[in-house]
Formats: structure tokens, C-alpha cells, sequence
């Protein structure tokens, strides 16, 4: 494959992450038939359906043999979107998130039929094997199916799990509670025809990742990111007090951040699992954002598509200068009482307008 083949293909993706990642297909397979080269690319798009898949996963997903399964997921290695999954086995994979995320929604916008049927199998698959992590994930598969119903599955799995005192499987289920907020608009329609199961209490997954974090006693487990300046910390502080107050779990480098142990790993362990960052704009100026450390930790909540919310902190006597990448997002603005500043803010960590909001 020529440079003007490869520009032709990068410049069809126009920008779209789903289509880039497709395209990686035909750029560490050049030398296959444009047929086979279609051929991974489906299974790229059905191993981008659960959180990991090995040979076995792979061909229960495709209706195809094992070999076949064996086949396909050796060109899927070689991709870089793709990466080993050792907690499933030797030859297990996880499609990247960032590229998993765009390619089911990718999937679900073009071919909702399909979506569904690898959805089907997926939950299929899971529900076969024992243990409480394959009950998490095939809850995690109901949800585009029947969200309803997989809610209060979800919410009965988790007090199951929290009286038993399984911290490990409550985390799991958690992060795919954050996943599923990214993927909320992926819920497939109703086919044609089909009767619409009614709910008398239909659960917003924003707030039933919230309520899940409210009741787990996990220390590990957070809402919202304050990234701040140092020298506003102790405003800052007030404002993470009061979240607490409001049954929300702030996390706050004071409070989660032991003596004698690098920042930048505990962090790193915990960046996944929270659901949004509150970036606190104060008199001191932008002192987070002059650290390379932030701005990476910043780039991952915007990479999976987290709120990240600017916050005007009471001390600001001038109108704040925001960064560009904050500029365009609405502010929380802690100098306007009126506004309703804390309610504000638990509205754009969580999803849920408060009923006190206008």
C-alpha cells in the first residue's frame, strides 16, 4: 500500500475515531484481499462489543469455528488499538477503550441489527461461565437490552455483593456503571413491532452509578476529581466538605494522598474510576495546568468523555482568562450565590438536575 492510498483511506475517516481505528486494519494488513482485510474489520467491531475476548469469545461472537476464532484474533493483536487482557487468560484481548466506546456507538449507528445480535451473544457467552465477575458482565450486556430490567438486576447485584463483602466485584461492576454512561445513547430502539416493556421507575444510569458509589464502603471509589492551585486548597477544601455533606465522594490529594508514596501512582489507580473533574479557577492562577502530570490526568477524563467542569472559586476579583480547552464549557461560578453554585456543580458531576434548581 502506496502513500496516496493510505492518505485516500485517512482522509475517508474523516477524523472519525470508529473509522480510524478500521482503518488500522488496513494498514498492518495491507498485503490481504480487501475481502479478508473485511473480515477483521467485522471482528474488530464484534470484539469492540464486551470488555475483553479471546479466541473462544471471538467465534461465539462470529457463529464461526474455533480455528476461525484463532485466525481472526491473531490479526487482531497485531493491531494498536488492541491489547493483551491477561486477567482472562494467555491469549485474551480488550479493544482500547476509547476506540471500544466509538466503535459500538459507530456499530450501533449503522447497523443497530447487528449491535444487537453481538449484544445477544456477548450476554450469551458470559451468562454460560460461573462466577460474580460474569454475572457483572452480563448485566453489563443487558443494559442494551433492556435497561430496566438490568437496572434493578444491576442495584440487586450489588447489595448481594456488598453484604458479602466482595469489594473486588462491587469495583467491576462500578466501572462499567462509568462505561455505560459514555455509551448511554447506545440503547438500541425497539424493533418494529415489538411489544415496549413499560418500567414504573425507569433508572437513569447517571444517577445509579452515584447511588452505587454512595452505598459502597470501597475506599477506592470516587465521584469527582478537584484538580486545583496549591494556594487555593484550603477554599477548595470547604467546597469538597460540602459534596461530602451532600453524599458525594470528592477526591481530594489532602485527604486521599499517604506520606511516603508517589502521587502520580495512586492517582493513576483511581483515574479510571472517577466520573468527572471539577477544575477550580481561584486568584492564584493556573498552577495545575503548568504541570505535565495535570494536563495528563485532565486529557484522560476528556478522552473518555467525562465532564470536566470549570469552577470560579469566590476569590476571583477579575474576570478569569480559562484555558482553550475550558473555555467553551459552562461554568460553575462559586461568586454567584444566587446561581446556586453547589447544586450547579452536583448537576454536572452526576447528570441529575437537583429539584432545587430553577
Amino acid at each position: 500500500m502506496d502513500w496516496a492510498e493510505q492518505l485516500e483511506i485517512l482522509q475517508a475517516a474523516q477524523g472519525d475515531p470508529a473509522l480510524l481505528a478500521l482503518a488500522m486494519v488496513d494498514f498492518a494488513h495491507h498485503g490481504l484481499t480487501a475481502a479478508e482485510r473485511a473480515r477483521i474489520k467485522a471482528a474488530l467491531l464484534a470484539a469492540a462489543v464486551p470488555h475483553w475476548c479471546n479466541s473462544g469469545f471471538l467465534a461465539a461472537l462470529l457463529e464461526t469455528t474455533q480455528e476461525d476464532g484463532e485466525h481472526l484474533l491473531a490479526h487482531l493483536e497485531s493491531l494498536t488499538v488492541v491489547e493483551l487482557f491477561p486477567t482472562r487468560g494467555e491469549n485474551a484481548i480488550s479493544v482500547q477503550r476509547q476506540a471500544r466506546t466509538a466503535l459500538r456507538r459507530y456499530l450501533a449507528d449503522t447497523d443497530p441489527g447487528q449491535f444487537r445480535v453481538l449484544v445477544d451473544r456477548a450476554c450469551g457467552y458470559v451468562s454460560a461461565r460461573d462466577g460474580e465477575d460474569a454475572r457483572v458482565e452480563a448485566i453489563f450486556h443487558r443494559f442494551s437490552i433492556d435497561r430496566g430490567a438490568a437496572s434493578a438486576e444491576c442495584l440487586a447485584l450489588y447489595a448481594e455483593l456488598e453484604e458479602s463483602g466482595t469489594s473486588d466485584s462491587r469495583r467491576v461492576l462500578l466501572m462499567n456503571l462509568i462505561e455505560l454512561i459514555d455509551l448511554a445513547p447506545l440503547e438500541p430502539a425497539p424493533q418494529r413491532g415489538a411489544p415496549t416493556k413499560q418500567h414504573k421507575s425507569p433508572v437513569v444510569l447517571p444517577a445509579l452509578s452515584v447511588a452505587a458509589r454512595q452505598a459502597t464502603s470501597a475506599p477506592n471509589v470516587f465521584d469527582v476529581f478537584l484538580c486545583h492551585n496549591s494556594q487555593d486548597k484550603p477554599e477548595v477544601e470547604v467546597i469538597g466538605l460540602e459534596l461530602k455533606k451532600r453524599k458525594l465522594r470528592p477526591w481530594l490529594d489532602k485527604w486521599e494522598l499517604p506520606p511516603g508514596r508517589p502521587w502520580q501512582q495512586l492517582l493513576e489507580e483511581q483515574i479510571e474510576t472517577i466520573g468527572a473533574a471539577a477544575v477550580f479557577v481561584g486568584r492564584s492562577g493556573f498552577g495545575p495546568w503548568q504541570n505535565a502530570e495535570h494536563r495528563a490526568f485532565l486529557s484522560e477524563f476528556q478522552r473518555r468523555s467525562c465532564p470536566v467542569i470549570p469552577v470560579i472559586l469566590n476569590s476571583v476579583t477579575t474576570p478569569p482568562r480559562l484555558p482553550p480547552f475550558l473555555a467553551g464549557m459552562t461554568w460553575v461560578d462559586f461568586r454567584d450565590a444566587d446561581s446556586l453554585p453547589y447544586s450547579m456543580l452536583i448537576w454536572g458531576v452526576t447528570g441529575t438536575r437537583p429539584p432545587e434548581l430553577p
